[in-house]
């Protein structure tokens, strides 16, 4: 398992994610909570991508856990009930 907390805007969220197709993890477990001071343009992006996930039907994937301070509760436990458990 992998975690990630308290992360900033400097962890490039492109680099980890750019669409569902770049998530071919079968196996590991990765848990990413960003920071409560990331800029207001990154949470959008990071809640775009947190939106394609929860969009996708069928995850070929393990789904990674990524959070924020501010995102709604439904988008959190949606993503923490695909990641599988909290």
């Amino acid at each position: 398992m992998l975690y990630k907390f308290w992360l900033t805007e400097k962890f490039y969220m492109p680099d980890f994610y750019a669409q569902p197709s770049d998530l071919t993890n079968k196996y590991t477990k990765i848990k990413v909570e960003f920071s409560d001071k990331i800029p207001e343009d990154y949470k959008i992006r990071v809640e775009q991508i947190i939106d394609e996930i929860i969009g996708t039907e069928n995850h070929e994937y393990t789904v990674p856990r990524i959070v924020f301070q501010g995102l709604a509760e439904e988008k959190m436990q949606k993503m923490r009930s695909l990641f599988g458990y909290f």
